[in-house]
């Protein structure tokens, strides 16, 4: 019978980053596999949203961290002003990236016009993943060379396993560190309950940004319900939004005339 609380992991994840009973590392133990691996740097994926946050606050006294954010929208006020505020709490930069949905919904023609769309073809933008974008910060930010990817950092994320079903697969799935020679990233609170995160947010004094009281959770998404409640809050992001995306419109649309969905 399978011990409570272990994690069996899958037959082909790379058995480094395992208890000798096939359960992943966890807790300080994988800290010290991630440093023997790459060094005392990590890159950190953060989306601003609580997991990102304790995971910050948990390595902070681990590794040096270069925090990137990724932006569906560039410039978003509210986004900027949670952004600023973090930089302010941990003293450092955030880089700003485009997520890679912003090219592809660009490159995809949504909610664009008949005029912007041949305008966007003729830029050819690129299409990348979040291992192109680990990859650039890798060479361009800390000056590594792109011929040693295996002297790269991993790049911390706030996955947990107990935040759904979903991510609790990927984890069983992947792994809590990747090896591979695609992207290089590691879970350092993959096993931690709601009430770790809370905890550690709360003894730090650290605020959640107002997502949470708009949307309930940072979302990368353009949707009806974000999108309402950005355009009643925020008009001035609202019609940011429009200037990338000027049928966005189209969604609340479709939802209060069409489908008779109530605000």
């Amino acid at each position: 019978m399978k011990k409570k609380g272990k994690s069996r992991s899958n037959p082909e994840v790379d058995k480094r980053q395992c208890y000798a009973d096939g359960s992943y590392l966890r807790g300080l133990d994988l800290i010290r596999f991630v440093k023997q691996e790459r060094g005392e740097t990590v890159l950190l994926s953060f989306s601003r949203g609580k997991d990102s946050m304790a995971v910050w606050l948990y390595l902070r006294d681990h590794f040096n961290i270069l925090p990137f954010y990724l932006y569906l929208i560039p410039g978003l006020s509210w986004e900027e002003e949670s952004l600023n505020y973090y930089e302010r709490f941990f003293n450092t930069h955030i880089l700003r990236l485009p997520h890679p949905l912003f090219y592809q919904m660009l490159r995809n023609g949504e909610w664009q016009t008949p005029e912007t769309v041949p305008v966007i073809r003729a830029m050819n933008l690129p299409a990348y993943d979040l291992s192109i974008i680990d990859n650039l910060i890798a060479i361009d930010c800390l000056g590594l060379d792109e011929n040693t990817p295996e002297s790269w950092p991993f790049c911390a994320m706030g996955i947990r396993q107990c935040d759904g079903l979903e991510r609790r697969r990927l984890i069983q799935q992947m792994g809590v560190v990747g090896l591979g020679k695609k992207r290089r990233f590691f879970y350092p609170i993959w096993d931690w309950k709601i009430d770790q995160v809370g905890r550690i947010i709360l003894d730090a004094n650290l605020k959640l940004p107002i997502d949470y009281d708009l949307f309930g959770r940072t979302v990368v998404a353009l949707n009806y319900r974000r999108l309402v409640k950005i355009r009643h809050r925020y008009p001035g992001d609202y019609q940011k939004i429009l200037e990338w995306f000027p049928l966005a419109e189209l969604e609340i649309f479709r939802y209060e005339k069409v489908s008779s969905v109530e605000t």
